[in-house]
Parts: structure tokens; sequence; C-alpha cells
């Protein structure tokens, strides 16, 4: 299993702000190595887009990490072919200069549609441009 701390580390910032955009729907949240993009996704859709294997695994942690306070984060690696989650409970006092601390992580696969509001980590207005632009 690939290890995307420091991945996530770098995306942090974006991260908390799909989920402080989206946090009323509950959603899961995607960081696209490739395209260096991260996006919200409503959390049923994506969970039930996984394949059957890992679909009902990672229904139970999402509802265990959602109901410690928490957001769930998958790292989509296509260079690599690997999207693996990474759970984050109690992010209540999580900000931008505070180091993500992932409860746990698991390989996946699959995914859904982005809810609106699609960001590149780093940048604060237009979601769909890249890293660089």
């Amino acid at each position: 299993m690939r290890d995307y701390t420091k991945q996530i580390e770098e995306f942090w910032p974006t991260i908390l702000e799909a989920w402080d955009a989206h946090a009323d729907k509950r959603p899961v949240i995607e960081c696209n190595l490739a395209d260096r993009k991260v996006r919200a996704y409503a959390s049923a859709g994506y969970i039930d887009s996984l394949s059957a294997r890992t679909r009902e695994a990672a229904r139970r942690e999402f509802d265990r990490i959602t109901a410690e306070g928490g957001i769930m984060v998958f790292v989509l690696d296509p260079e690599h072919r690997v999207l693996q989650s990474y759970g984050f409970p109690d992010i209540s006092g999580a900000s931008g200069s505070r180091k993500p601390s992932p409860s746990r992580q698991r390989p996946d696969d699959g995914g859904a549609p982005p809810m609106p509001g699609t960001r590149t980590p780093g940048r604060k207005k237009s979601a769909s441009r890249k890293a660089g632009e």
C-alpha cells in the first residue's frame, strides 16, 4: 500500500475548503494527483460506485468517521492505478496550518461525478484550473 500522507498535506487547505463548502451534504473528498484537483462528491453516490468488494467496508468507515466529526478523503493516483481512502476523525479544530492526521488508510476503487466546486490546491478562485496555470 502506498503512503499518500505528504500529498494530502499539500492538498490539506483545499480539502478543508471543499469540506467547508459542502459539509452539510456529508461529502467525501477526492484528491486527484494527475490533474491536481480536489473534488467534493456526494458520499452515497461515490461509495455506491465502488466495487462490491470494497463498498460496504467504505460505507462503514465513512459512517464511523463522520460520526466522530471527521471527513473521508480518497486519493486517486491514476499513474499507479490506485484509489486509496483516508479517514480524518474530528476535524473541528483543523486549519490549513495543522498537518492532517489520518486514523487509517485503505485501498479502494471506483468514483462518481463531483459536486460543484472542483478545486485545485492553492487556488482561491476558478474551480477548473490546474496547478501552475
